[in-house]
């Protein structure tokens, strides 16, 4: 064979196999364009670490929101529009302020929330004749056909949802738009007469991270998709290893000519027939699908069966990778991007309380972010639609400084332990006036009876302070056992146990969350 034919002898390349990462960027580029991004995002909340994050993010801010309410200026007027406001969200005529937070906060999932103002004139009650709010009805963002925008694509002007009747779809239209020019909605044309305008001064449009004006919002799914993606994928091949593990592999001898005879159908008919009748045995025994098999007893000439079976267990070879560890590396990726790693802790054997209190500090700037957006919206929006509708124009009947802004309940109320210090240490050197220890009893959900004759005593006997007097008493003096090193001491400690696998520890820094790795072969 000459020099150039040489190289036919080896293969090259490979036959289109995909490796993981671009198989994931191909399902991205499908999976989270709109529309498909709405089924996506309900598949992925069906995961145990996406719903549980979610969950426990939206259980907080929902119940902030459904607890506020419309706080005045200081002025009548303003008292007198608060009442009036407050009234329009706790008696609505249908559904519950509530309900329509809890839609609000799918913003969280989707990117965005939409939700048409319904209004109705008051027959009686305190505001007979006046036009209150009735509902906030609920759009599901699967509905939405598409964004409006102005002739210059600039400024947002509503939404135009699908028809109600699968009947109604036009054929020749898109299945959904990015944009669509306010001019197509006029004319009566067939856009406009079957898929429903709602303009944005018609509803509440909630968006999570809302920038660039962009009507989708940001859902923190985007960022999420290829840790999911990955987990379910390794989820995916544990149950196959699991059930080659505990099955193992079927091996089945036979004679080289059985085999030969085999492959030559034509020929040798009733071997080919033989040789497929062994292989669907063979799988339907793997698949558990049948329990034996009957093979001949036929032996060579030194006694060995011509025909052998034998279940061969996986004996891997090169580097071998623990699936749980890849599974919860995206699941700690998957709850740090709510904010939420704090749920993990302990669950590996291992934890931290003061890690945890740091971390759920970190998850409470994440929902009261949320919460912000959500008054931003229920301010700028729902508010001075309600007093339009009753011909209050603000800036021309009412000055902008007499409308009340809705503000939420604070959703993390601080916990007992750093009141009683805050009682303590203050109190000790006299800093806390009456109306401050009664605030932080209020705080902390305390009964305040009583509250005042403690107070007039404390008035009467001078309270010295005791902080520091005795050592050992705060975990920094000498007497107690390490001292202000000790690792007992959890306010001075700075490192923490994250978690441990078999070649090395991870700690946390508590002060700045920095992790520091340990070799345990180092």
């Amino acid at each position: 064979m000459s020099g150039d034919n040489k190289s036919l002898l080896k293969e090259i390349g490979q036959t289109g196999i995909v490796s993981a990462s671009r198989f994931i960027q191909d399902l991205r580029k499908e999976d989270l364009k709109m529309e498909n991004r709405v089924c996506t995002v309900e598949n992925m909340y069906l995961d145990d670490a996406v719903g549980n994050a979610t969950d426990v993010t939206n259980i907080q801010v929902v119940s902030a929101l459904s607890k506020g309410g419309f706080k005045s200026s200081g002025s009548t007027i303003s008292d007198t529009l608060a009442e009036f406001l407050d009234y329009n969200i706790r008696c609505t005529g249908y559904g519950t302020w509530m309900e329509a937070m809890a839609t609000a906060a799918t913003d969280l999932t989707y990117g965005f929330a939409i939700e048409n103002i319904v209004m109705r004139k008051a027959k009686n009650g305190p505001y007979a004749g006046n036009y209150v709010l009735h509902k906030l009805a609920p759009r599901h963002p699967r509905s939405v056909y598409g964004w409006v925008f102005d002739k210059n694509n600039r400024d947002f002007l509503g939404v135009v949802q699908k028809p109600m009747l699968v009947k109604d779809l036009d054929p020749n239209l898109p299945s959904y738009m990015n944009s669509i020019p306010y001019g197509s909605l006029i004319g009566g044309n067939q856009l406009a007469s079957k898929y429903p305008f709602i303009h944005r001064d018609q509803m509440l449009h909630f968006k999570y991270n809302p920038s660039f004006d962009n009507p989708q919002g940001s859902s923190p799914y985007l960022q999420i998709y290829d840790a999911w993606v990955e987990k379910k994928l390794i989820e995916h091949y544990e149950i196959v290893g699991v059930s080659k593990d505990f099955g193992g592999i079927v091996i089945i001898r036979v004679p080289s000519e059985l085999i030969e005879r085999a492959n030559e159908s034509e020929k040798y008919p009733e071997d080919a027939k033989e040789y497929q009748d062994i292989q669907i045995d063979a799988a339907n025994l793997q698949q558990g699908k049948s329990t034996h098999i009957i093979l001949t007893s036929d032996t060579d000439d030194k006694g060995k069966p011509l025909y052998d079976l034998e279940f061969k267990g996986i004996e891997g070879g090169g580097k071998q990778y623990r699936t749980e560890e890849l599974i919860n590396q995206r699941r700690k990726a998957i709850y740090n991007n709510f904010g939420a790693g704090f749920l993990l802790l302990g669950q590996n054997g291992h934890g931290s309380n003061a890690l945890a209190g740091t971390q759920m500090t970190t998850h409470d700037y994440y929902i009261d972010r949320s919460i912000k957006w959500k008054e931003d919206v229920i301010n700028n929006q729902l508010v001075p639609r309600i007093l339009a509708a009753n011909n209050i124009q603000i800036g021309v009947h009412v000055s902008w400084k007499d409308v009340p802004k809705f503000i939420a309940e604070d959703p993390s109320r601080p916990d007992f332990d750093s009141i009683s210090k805050v009682l303590q240490r203050g109190g000790s050197v006299e800093l806390l006036t009456d109306k401050a220890v009664e605030q932080l009893y209020e705080a902390a959900g305390w009964n305040t009876d009583g509250l005042e004759e403690h107070l007039a005593k404390r008035r009467e006997i001078k309270i010295e302070s005791r902080a520091g007097e005795s050592q050992g008493t705060s975990g920094t003096g000498d007497t107690q056992a390490g001292g202000s090193n000790s690792a007992l001491n959890a306010e001075n400690k700075s490192l923490v146990l994250d978690y441990e696998t078999e070649t090395e520890i991870v700690l946390v820094d508590t002060t700045t969350g920095s992790p520091l790795f340990i070799n345990k072969k180092d």
